[in-house]
C-alpha cells in the first residue's frame, strides 16, 4: 500500500502530461485533411433549442471563404446559445476546412486548448522533477 501511495505523483504527473498533449492537439471535429482560412460571417441560422429545462434561442454563423475549388458559404454545424454567440455580421474569422468536404469546417481561433494543454504538460513535468529531486535525497 505503501508503495502505491510513494507512485500516486509518478501516475498523476504521466496523466497530466498525457492529458496536456491530448488537449494541445485535439479534436479535428471531424475535419480529415484539414486546411486554414479566413472566413468572412455572412449571416446567421437561429433554432430554439433546450438548455437546462428552459427553451433558448440558438445561433450558428453562415461564413462564405475561399477554397481550392472555387468559393463556398456553408452553416456551422455547431449552434450556440444567443447569450453566448460572439460571431457578428462582417467579421472575418480563422477557419479549418475538410479538403475533401469543403462544406465542413470548424472554427479555429480557440487558444484555451493550448494554452491549457501547455499547463497541464509544465505541472506533469514540474511533478516529474520534484519527484525525482526528492527521490533523489531520500533514498
Amino acid at each position: 500500500m505503501t508503495e502505491l501511495i510513494r507512485m500516486l505523483p509518478l501516475f498523476i504527473a504521466l496523466c497530466s502530461i498525457a492529458a496536456g498533449i491530448l488537449v494541445q492537439r485535439g479534436g479535428r471535429g471531424g475535419i480529415r485533411n484539414p486546411v486554414q482560412t479566413n472566413a468572412v460571417v455572412v449571416s446567421k441560422i437561429t433554432q430554439t433549442g433546450y438548455r437546462h429545462h428552459s427553451a433558448v434561442e440558438m445561433s450558428a454563423p453562415v461564413v462564405r471563404y475561399e477554397t481550392e475549388h472555387g468559393e463556398v458559404t456553408a452553416a456551422y454545424r455547431k449552434f450556440l446559445p444567443e447569450w453566448q454567440d460572439t460571431y457578428r455580421i462582417g467579421e472575418e474569422i480563422p477557419i479549418c476546412y475538410d479538403r475533401e468536404h469543403p462544406t465542413q469546417f470548424r472554427i479555429c481561433r480557440n487558444q484555451t486548448n493550448r494554452m491549457g494543454g501547455a499547463l497541464l504538460i509544465f505541472s506533469g513535468c514540474g511533478t516529474l522533477l520534484a519527484y525525482a529531486v526528492l527521490l533523489l535525497q531520500y533514498y
